[in-house]
């Protein structure tokens, strides 16, 4: 759930202040939250999958398609949600590979291995595994893969730093990292911020299924919700399960507990958001990068209409490079020894 919006806690209220304390938080917020609002998952993020796809795709083209393609592969879809970009990749993979669907989610997971097993277009049948775990502490052998992707989730985790340098620990000399639509820090800090709130207010205010659901709210005589899943609804039953589980003392207000989801993201202010060229300077020195794209230069409400959306970005691309809200990147890891084979590959057709 990774959004330009920007607002401050209320530090009013209790909250953990150790970083292991703090950390924990975050992470069951998010699992629980995404539990709670996965049947919607799909449905809210159409507009999302629907510009997203084509990365993954060229992602899929470029490392699945090789000469390796007949060696026994081990592919990771991390943070996997419903299962986004593993039906996307599973056209791509052979029968004597293994994809590993990380999550979590229980029931993320469950939606997940239901859209795999009711999936019945491949014949490869790949061998595939979800499995519950959290990406700081992958239950995986040192240099044990040969592709880790995650879509949008990197903003959700506690400690960005750790989970990078776990998927290098486990990342083979020669494997692949795709990371796709991750905020971009430059974005938060410019005037695109505000023309991109700005552009998002107004898409929100004009979408017919929104003007829609706010009609049926006024003709009911009740408060207007801006999503499927009714606030008092997730809000009231993330708080309860939080207190009892001793995580929190006393409730959070909605405000809070989205921060929370977003520690990246939201909240953040002018810090909001990942410095790409930096992380891959810190924290994976060496990898070569094989693609490092920046998007949405005005927002993610502007992708309800895909047109507009290429013919914005390209523009302004053209003037202002590494400003777009998001930034995603395809980046090799170092093998230690002259590989004749380069950081290419094709943009045709399936494999």
């Amino acid at each position: 759930m990774m959004t330009v919006e920007h607002s401050t806690a209320d530090h009013s209220l209790p909250l953990p202040t150790g970083p292991r304390e703090h950390a924990a938080l975050v992470r069951r917020v998010n699992q629980l939250y995404h539990e709670l609002t996965g049947h919607a998952f799909d449905n809210e993020h159409r507009y999302r999958h629907r510009v997203e796809r084509s990365f993954w795709q060229r992602v899929a083209r470029q490392v699945l398609c090789t000469s390796s393609a007949s060696k026994p592969r081990v592919i990771i879809d991390l943070a996997c949600g419903t299962g986004f970009v593993s039906e996307i990749w599973r056209p791509y993979l052979k029968g004597t590979d293994s994809l590993i669907a990380l999550d979590l989610g229980l029931s993320t997971l469950q939606s997940a291995r239901s859209k795999w097993i009711n999936n019945d277009h491949t014949p490869a049948y790949a061998s595939y595994f979800p499995l519950a775990g959290d990406g700081a502490s992958l239950p995986l052998a040192n240099e044990s893969v040969d592709l880790v992707g995650i879509n949008a989730a990197l903003h959700h985790v506690p400690d960005p730093v750790a989970a990078l340098r776990e998927i290098d620990r486990v990342l083979r000399p020669g494997g692949y990292f795709a990371l796709g639509f991750e905020p971009n820090h430059t974005h938060f800090g410019s005037y695109m911020n505000r023309m991109a709130k700005g552009m998002d207010r107004l898409v929100w205010y004009t979408d017919i299924q929104q003007n829609r659901r706010r009609l049926r709210a006024w003709l009911a005589g009740k408060r207007i919700d801006t999503s499927d899943v009714h606030e008092d609804t997730w809000v009231a039953t993330l708080n309860t399960r939080l207190i009892a589980e001793g995580y929190l003392p006393t409730p959070l207000n909605e405000e809070s507990l989205l921060n929370l989801v977003d520690p990246h993201a939201r909240g953040a202010g002018p810090s909001a958001g990942f410095d790409a060229a930096d992380l891959l300077r810190r924290v994976m020195p060496g990898y070569e990068v094989c693609r490092l794209t920046f998007s949405d230069y005005l927002g993610l409400g502007i992708r309800r209409l895909p047109t507009v959306r290429t013919i914005v970005d390209k523009l302004v691309h053209a003037a202002l490079p590494e400003h777009g809200s998001l930034f995603s990147w395809l980046i090799r890891k170092n093998t230690g020894w002259h590989d004749p084979t380069p950081c290419t590959g094709t943009e045709g057709g399936q494999c």
